[in-house]
């Protein structure tokens, strides 16, 4: 859901999205003895951005950014009976470019990149030990969108 305002060829915007997601990172360490395990879970994230760009014919290119919201859940598995986790909402930011063209009056299609940083995560899981998961990923969106 946005908002655009164009003036001549510049088009300046605001929205706001929420996506489902299944955004998923595994890392295993094999130690002497056994093996680490470290897990990262996004569920859904959620953006609220600024859009500027250009609109030449019935093209538009644009770039994004602002704020983005995400349900990540990250653990770390030290063995059967030793295991860590944290899981809450992170907030952070995102930024990213695309092109959206206009099929008719009221409809046009758009291809966007994005870049999501939701923030590391640091698990202490003993004194002296921590364990600092990475929350960023990029993301590819195609779609459809209707102008009243």
């Amino acid at each position: 859901m946005g908002y655009n305002y164009q003036v001549n060829s510049t088009v300046l915007g605001i929205e706001s999205d929420i996506s489902g997601a299944d955004v998923k990172g595994h890392s295993d360490e094999v130690n002497v003895g056994g093996g680490d395990v470290y897990d990262t879970k996004v569920d859904w994230f959620r953006s609220i951005l600024a859009r500027a760009g250009y609109a030449f014919g019935s093209t538009l290119v644009y770039g994004t950014g602002g704020l983005a919201i995400g349900g990540v859940e990250n653990r770390y598995l030290a063995g059967p009976a030793d295991s860590y986790s944290e899981k809450n909402p992170k907030i952070c930011w995102t930024i990213g470019a695309g092109l959206e063209q206009a099929i008719t009056d009221h409809w046009s299609a758009n291809a966007e990149y994005r870049y999501v940083d939701l923030r590391d995560q640091t698990i202490n899981y003993a004194p002296n030990f921590s364990t600092t998961f990475d929350n960023t990923f990029s993301t590819v969106r195609i779609g459809m969108n209707y102008k009243f």
